[in-house]
C-alpha cells in the first residue's frame, strides 16, 4: 500500500508539473500571436501539440492506475468487512460454547449430590443442546427434571400409610373368610343346637375378632 502511494504521489506530482510547463507555454504562444502578431512555426505546433498528447496520456494512465488501486482497496475494504462478520460469529459461537459448558457442568454438579441409581438416571435423561438451540429454557427443563429425582418425604409417608391401611385389611378379611369357613364346619356337624345356639355363635364370632 505504501509503495502504491508513493508511486501515484510521484506519477500526479510529474503530470501537474508537465501541465504546469504546457500552461506556461500556451501562455506565452498567445501572446505572440495576439499582441505581437507573430506566426508560430510549424516545427513548435507539432512540438506543442506532442506534449499536449503526452499530458493527455500520461493523465489516462493515472487515472487507470487510480482506477486499479481503488478497485484493490474495495476487494480489501470488502475483505476486512467479512472478517468483521466472521468475528462476530466465531464470538456469538464461543458464547454458545460457554452456555453449554456451565449448564453440563450444572448438571453434573447436580449429579454428584445423587446417588448412583439416581445418578445414572439423570444421565439417561440428560440432553445436551444442539449449537442454536434457547439454553434458558432448557437449562430450566433439565433442573427441573433433577429437582424431581429429589426425595418426596411427604409422598413416601403418605404411601406407607396406605399401604399399612391395605395390609389391616387384607388381614380383617382373611380372618373373616377363617370364621365363616369354621362357622360352616359348625353348622354343618349340628353343633349349633347343642352348644347353646345363637349365644354360642356370638361367643365364637367375639373370640375371633379378639384373635385379630
Amino acid at each position: 500500500m505504501n509503495k502504491s502511494n508513493l508511486k501515484l504521489s510521484e506519477d500526479s506530482d510529474a503530470l501537474l508539473t508537465k501541465v504546469d510547463d504546457l500552461q506556461d507555454v500556451m501562455e506565452a504562444l498567445r501572446k505572440d500571436v495576439a499582441q505581437r502578431g507573430v506566426r508560430v512555426g510549424e516545427k513548435q505546433l507539432k512540438h506543442t501539440h506532442k506534449e499536449i498528447e503526452h499530458a493527455k496520456d500520461l493523465l489516462k494512465d493515472l487515472f487507470e492506475y487510480i482506477s486499479s488501486e481503488l478497485d484493490k482497496v474495495c476487494e480489501e475494504q470488502q475483505f476486512f468487512n467479512l472478517q468483521d462478520d466472521l468475528t462476530q460469529d466465531l464470538q456469538e459461537d464461543i458464547k454458545k460454547i460457554e452456555e453449554t459448558f456451565d449448564l453440563i457442568e450444572k448438571c453434573s454438579t447436580e449429579q454428584s449430590k445423587q446417588g448412583a441409581y439416581k445418578r445414572n438416571k439423570v444421565v439417561a435423561r440428560l440432553h445436551i443442546p444442539e449449537p442454536g438451540e434457547n439454553l434458558h429454557d432448557l437449562k430450566d427443563a433439565v433442573l427441573n427434571e433433577v429437582v424431581t429425582l429429589r426425595p418426596d418425604h411427604a409422598s413416601r409417608l403418605e404411601a406407607i400409610a396406605k399401604a399399612e391401611k391395605l395390609r389391616e385389611k387384607e388381614r380383617e378379611m382373611m380372618q373373616l373368610t377363617k370364621f365363616q369357613e369354621e362357622l360352616g364346619d359348625f353348622v354343618g356337624d349340628s353343633k349349633l343346637k347343642k352348644s347353646g345356639g345363637i349365644e354360642e355363635l356370638e361367643r365364637l364370632r367375639k373370640k375371633e375378632i379378639t384373635k385379630t
